[in-house]
């Protein structure tokens, strides 16, 4: 029963991956994440069920579209595929528990960014600001509900984390002199409040 759980959070992992994909290309255009359907880059055709089946799909169309055979970037196949390993691994390591629902969110949260940061050298505000709201709101939260969780720190914790690695980022931003941009301290901020 255990090893099909694993494998049922394996494939969920993957399919949530194909919206991070999504997220990854459409929020640094700030296109819709819901219009248009899912569509070739190239060719512009509307991808059917079939070719949207995570990792399957890439493998059976080797990796280029159905309709005009361009390429479909390999990152695609990674991110689904390093999703659903992350899933499975998650499930393993904290079983059906609130811990498990937190780390699958901001895995999701921190493969879309760093994914993002590395095609595109950006760490967008507009997931670091709502991701630092909600850091804080289950902090609060487990702090007074849950405090057994273990997972989320508790809010004081979380403004400790958040703060210093705010300012230690800053602080390298300013003696680097461009070496690292602002986008680095938010990004640093985010993470001192979720750990």
């Amino acid at each position: 029963m255990e090893a099909a759980l694993i494998v049922i959070f394996i494939l969920v992992g993957m399919t949530i991956a194909s919206f991070l994909n999504v997220c990854i290309d459409r929020l640094p255009a700030n296109e819709s994440l819901i219009f248009p359907a899912s569509h070739c880059a190239s060719c512009q055709r509307r991808l059917t069920v079939k070719d949207l089946i995570p990792v399957f799909s890439y493998l059976w169309l080797r990796g280029r579209c159905r309709y005009c055979q361009a390429q479909i970037p390999r990152r695609i196949l990674w991110v689904e595929l390093g999703t659903g390993l992350l899933f499975g691994y998650l499930y393993w390591h904290y079983g059906l528990s609130a811990e498990l629902t937190i780390a699958a969110f901001y895995s999701c949260l921190f493969i879309v960014l760093m994914v993002i940061d590395l095609e595109r050298g950006l760490i967008l505000n507009k997931i670091v600001y709502p991701a630092m709201g909600v850091a804080l709101l289950l902090s609060t939260f487990f702090s007074i509900f849950l405090p057994d969780i273990e997972i989320v720190p508790f809010i004081g914790r979380a403004a400790i984390g958040g703060g210093m690695g705010l300012v230690v980022f800053f602080l390298i931003v300013i003696i680097s002199r461009g070496g690292m941009g602002w986008g680095d301290v938010k990004l640093a901020a985010l993470i001192g409040l979720v750990t």
